[in-house]
């Protein structure tokens, strides 16, 4: 996110930087459980997008109904319309207009993971064994000097807490609140 794309879509070329992708879409869909206003989430897969409502209206004004199972051209590569859903609270960690899903995630610096632990499981527990996991899939990570392994935070603290450089969007200041 925070990258601008070129899209095309509805007879129109437009930039757009509120796209998020992901090359996990059933993972993402499962965790986070966004209000479906037309189409279908059930069977996501990759090469499919999902609009916010915003963005749906922003390329389709109020007819995004009819959206559904058009073509949208993002950067030279098309992808069917699956849905659209609710926007996002404006108190979560990150919001998009696009939500894309690709095999590939594009080029850009970090990404982000999410994961819901079992019922029980003590995250401080469980850190090192991630850690340890990435260590055997990226031997080369462990010598890297700038590498510093996983972390984990509850997705309930970033909006107000987190102090993590480069989240997907800049978090509120509870003093202000």
């Amino acid at each position: 996110m925070g990258r601008e794309f070129f899209v095309e879509t509805n007879n129109r070329k437009l930039s757009e930087d509120k796209i998020l992708f992901s090359n996990t879409p059933k993972a993402l869909l499962n965790l986070f459980a966004w209000s479906v206003l037309t189409g279908d989430v059930s069977n996501p897969n990759t090469g499919t997008i999902v609009f916010s409502e915003t963005g749906a209206k922003k390329y389709y004004g109020n007819d995004y109904f009819d959206a559904i199972g058009q073509t949208f051209r993002l950067n030279d590569r098309d992808y069917i319309i699956s849905a659209v859903v609710s926007d996002i609270q404006e108190n979560a960690h990150f919001n998009f207009d696009v939500l894309a899903f690709t095999d590939l995630i594009p080029n850009t610096w970090g990404a982000y993971t999410y994961l819901k632990l079992k019922e029980g499981v003590d995250p401080a527990a469980f850190l090192p064994l991630l850690n340890q996991a990435g260590d055997q899939v990226n031997p080369d990570r462990i010598d890297d000097p700038l590498e510093k392994g996983f972390f984990l935070q509850p997705i309930t603290d970033i909006h107000l807490g987190s102090t993590h450089l480069y989240e997907l969007e800049t978090n509120a200041n509870p003093s202000f609140l």
